[in-house]
């Protein structure tokens, strides 16, 4: 870089030290003399290849950009030089010199910075091959569970259940239930629930006359695949939700039961009577809809209309002729403290049916 500043004010000095055929006049510069700066020393009319001052001119052009010429085209390289033009050309070159300099030093902390990476590079190359060889295996796992996965929009979720029973007639059998869900979402917020299932678990009810004694998941199909779960849940706007179905959507589907722990037929509680309240979680359901509307952060109110699937598909009898469960939920959202000052989630249902 010194060198590059030593020849550019050699250049300069030539361009204003007098030659044997300068001209010993002086003349003054007017308003109609405005310089014109010059991109190339071709430029300039009166410059020759072979002025002894050309290689000066062509540097000063070509690398630092702070030669004007007039604008008639002309350098006027044998005109006299006025200390007012003498300084204004040496502050143009030297705002040139500084940023060429600035250049230079950007270009010296990139190669600092460059020789820092390389040096971290070696310290912690075992590191960096070890990550690179994790985010390859990765990578392949990564395309294979893409080229492999089931959908993009649905889960595929299945369920099996064996059970030993003995039955009202003192005798034991080997029962299972196999389930298959398909749980699809649009938008993130929706659900399109599919199930299929097969059952062989034998009704209980026959060992008290009640249902309370029937286990959470007894379905008796022989074992045949049936469609057991058809219904679509979405949200319309940030208050409302609302639930359509032909098969399988139950009460408990719509309404909160109360304790989501014992709600499932395959997790929750071994019977049904210990499921949800059977006041009101019992009656005609399958297929109909339901709304919800959040009155707030802590409560809401849920309204639903259900039917047995067999009877609203039969041209007969029809939707609102079938026998049928209507009602409305209020619930509502609290805070409630034990006795060792811990706050736990509670919430009150209010169920009309």
């Amino acid at each position: 870089m010194l060198k590059k500043i030593r020849l550019f004010f050699l250049a300069i000095i030539a361009l204003i030290s007098p030659s044997p055929v300068l001209a010993q006049e002086t003349f003054v510069l007017d308003s109609s003399d405005s310089l014109n700066q010059v991109t190339n020393v071709s430029q300039l009319q009166d410059v020759q290849p072979g002025d002894w001052a050309y290689e000066a001119l062509r540097s000063l052009v070509e690398r630092y950009g702070c030669i004007a010429g007039y604008p008639d085209g002309t350098f006027r390289g044998n005109q006299a030089l006025t200390r007012y033009e003498f300084a204004a050309a040496l502050d143009t070159c030297l705002q040139q010199v500084e940023k060429l300099t600035d250049s230079e030093t950007a270009n010296l902390d990139r190669k600092e910075n460059l020789e820092t990476l390389s040096r971290l590079n070696q310290e912690f190359k075992a590191e960096l091959a070890t990550i690179g060889a994790r985010i390859g295996k990765l990578e392949k796992k990564t395309d294979f569970l893409e080229k492999h996965q089931f959908s993009t929009t649905t889960e595929l979720k299945g369920e099996v259940i064996f059970a030993p029973v003995f039955t009202d007639k003192g005798e034991a059998t080997l029962s299972d239930r196999v389930r298959i869900n398909f749980e699809t979402s649009f938008t993130g917020t929706d659900l399109l629930k599919v199930r299929l299932q097969a059952n062989n678990v034998p009704n209980l009810s026959g060992v008290t006359g009640t249902d309370m004694s029937r286990l959470s998941f007894d379905a008796g199909s022989n074992n045949n695949i049936t469609l057991n779960e058809l219904y679509y849940r979405w949200n319309h706007g940030e208050k409302l939700q609302f639930w359509i179905g032909t098969v399988g959507l139950d009460i408990d589907d719509i309404f909160s039961t109360g304790n989501r722990y014992l709600n499932s037929s395959g997790k929750g509680t071994l019977t049904r009577f210990n499921r949800y309240n059977p006041s009101t979680h019992r009656g005609p359901e399958g297929a109909g809809l339901g709304i919800k509307y959040q009155l707030g952060e802590k409560a809401d109110l849920i309204a639903l209309y259900l039917t047995d699937p067999n009877q609203a598909s039969n041209p007969n009898q029809g939707f609102f002729n079938s026998n049928f469960s209507t009602g409305l939920q209020l619930n509502y959202k609290r805070e409630q403290c034990d006795f060792v000052r811990s706050a736990k989630k509670g919430a009150i249902a209010k169920n009309y049916i």
